[in-house]
């Protein structure tokens, strides 16, 4: 009974000593977007939920802040000075950058929120083509805040168009060896927000950018995935629409510190879920758009790879996929023979359905 006794009375005293706060006392910040100021200055827009009751029932709503300073950890301090109620970033789920400021490189403000223990590891980044206070203050038809409508964009083109990738993916990209970060570029037109493509990064510093007609081909030669749509040109004014049912790609790479040979195999099964202009009948006519297919594929995917050669930039890992292939692999040897590398491409497009009327 003492023991028990005494039990009782240390969880009443740690209890007693957390601290609590009510979702009404407090402003919890959804998304956050990060502007280059010039002279070292930078400006924090923080957009967070207003919960309200409606003639409908709850009613939600986007309500900004703004504040500008030298450090992310003062801009908190210095957007608390408009807010009527203390700023908490524990719901953080997006976190944008001007592309100006990206440009510069972002791993200080990467940095700041990775040390916050509040803020989660899955949280969405991306790339703004302009500035972010705009987008974040904008009203969008498509949802109730406009958290939730980044959260929707980037979430349901991750499943279909572009390679998934968070905070922790990119951290572990920047990190990491024989690799390069990248994640969404976003603008904003009017009353929606549009993923312009994928922002390829340089260590932090964003170099250039995947456009989005292009990220099938990308997403094909970094992950295997299940679905995407493709469009491929047969001649003039004759296309087919490919709906992707299984992409796997394997690299296999030789001579990984030393005049380096990269082998890349691409299998692709889809149905063709659109034509234009073509009969697409018979067996000799699905060879055609096969073989169509992997010849567009073929020409897009080399000139991509070899433009991140010239580059010097490696968002397709292929330098890890050397290292635990070579024996004794050397980073600084890697980044060396890299932008001279051997390319060899092997793309087998199958196509295993052409729709109802067939």
């Amino acid at each position: 009974m003492k023991k028990r006794l005494l039990l009782l009375i240390c969880i009443w005293t740690l209890t007693g000593c957390v601290r609590s706060s009510s979702i009404e006392d407090i402003m919890l910040v959804e998304a956050v977007g990060y502007d280059d100021k010039g002279e070292k200055t930078i400006e924090a827009t923080a957009a967070t939920t207003i919960y309200g009751v409606g003639e409908g029932g709850t009613k939600t709503e986007t309500e900004t802040f703004t504040g500008s300073s030298q450090t992310t950890k003062d801009v908190q301090k210095v957007l608390q000075s408009e807010s009527p109620k203390p700023i908490r970033l524990g719901k953080l789920k997006v976190a944008l950058y001007h592309d100006e400021l990206a440009e510069k490189g972002i791993f200080p403000y990467l940095d700041s929120l990775g040390r916050d223990a509040r803020i989660g590891r899955l949280l969405f980044l991306a790339i703004v083509d302009g500035e972010t206070k705009s987008l974040l203050e904008g009203k969008y038809k498509a949802s109730t805040t406009v958290s939730k409508y980044l959260i929707d964009l980037m979430d349901q083109n991750m499943r279909e168009n572009i390679p998934h990738v968070n905070f922790h993916d990119f951290y572990y990209s920047y990190h990491g060896k024989g690799m390069d970060p990248f994640m969404p570029l976003l603008k904003k037109e009017g009353d929606k927000v549009k993923i312009q493509g994928i922002a390829l990064f340089d260590g932090d510093k964003y170099v250039d950018f995947v456009k989005f007609q292009d990220c099938f081909v990308f997403r094909m030669l970094y992950e295997n995935f299940p679905n995407g749509l493709y469009q491929v040109k047969i001649r003039d004014n004759d296309y087919i629409e490919i709906d992707t049912i299984a992409s796997k790609v394997k690299y296999d790479i030789k001579n990984g510190n030393d005049r380096p040979i990269v082998f890349i195999n691409v299998k692709l099964h889809g149905l063709v879920e659109e034509t234009k202009g073509r009969s697409i009948t018979g067996g000799e006519k699905i060879k055609e758009m096969e073989k169509a297919t992997e010849e567009q594929i073929k020409k897009q995917a080399l000139s991509m790879i070899r433009d991140f050669q010239q580059q010097g930039i490696d968002p397709l890992r292929i330098g890890n996929r050397a290292k635990h292939q070579t024996r004794g692999w050397s980073e600084e040897r890697w980044e060396e023979v890299y932008p001279d590398a051997e390319l060899h491409l092997d793309v087998k497009v199958k196509i295993i359905e052409t729709g109802i009327r067939q």
